[in-house]
């Protein structure tokens, strides 16, 4: 891969260790940004809905839903909207409003959210933080009671 730009989900090309998205949209629900067999190490980052069906090492951020398919395999952390796993991860999650575990879904790591949803037979070795509340004034203890 040295150095020998990419196509990204948009067309444009791109170099290894970055991704790219339109940013007039993001990628479509349909969009694979690692297909299934495929390797990629860096910083992944993506507006709009999209899926993983191959293997990432590395950080991956998304504005909007991510979905890790059944042969999905992360290893690093994870800033998103919404994450549905049905593959695996290895590594710390941050979801702005919502984790789904699939099935098939093998996570070991820490898991935050406001919503956790844990289909049977999906394993989660780690913890999780789920109800998160939100960073306004009234929640923070050192500001004494809440404000009304």
């Amino acid at each position: 891969m040295g150095g020998t730009a990419l196509p990204s989900a948009d067309g444009s090309r791109t170099r290894p260790g970055t991704s790219a998205a339109s940013p007039a949209r993001g990628p479509s629900p349909s969009t694979t940004l690692v297909p299934a067999g495929g390797r990629f190490v860096g910083l992944v980052a993506c507006r709009g809905d999209a899926r993983i069906d191959g293997l990432i090492e590395g950080e991956v951020r998304a504005d909007g839903s991510l979905q890790l398919g059944p042969t999905a395999r992360v290893q690093g952390e994870i800033e998103v909207d919404e994450l549905i796993i049905a593959g695996s991860l290895e590594g710390d999650v941050r979801a702005r409003t919502r984790i789904e575990l699939r099935a098939s879904a093998r996570v070991n790591g820490v898991l935050e959210a406001p919503l956790l949803v844990m289909a049977d037979g999906s394993i989660l070795e780690g913890c999780c933080r789920v109800g998160i509340p939100s960073e306004s004034p009234e929640h923070h203890p050192e500001s004494g009671s809440p404000t009304a």
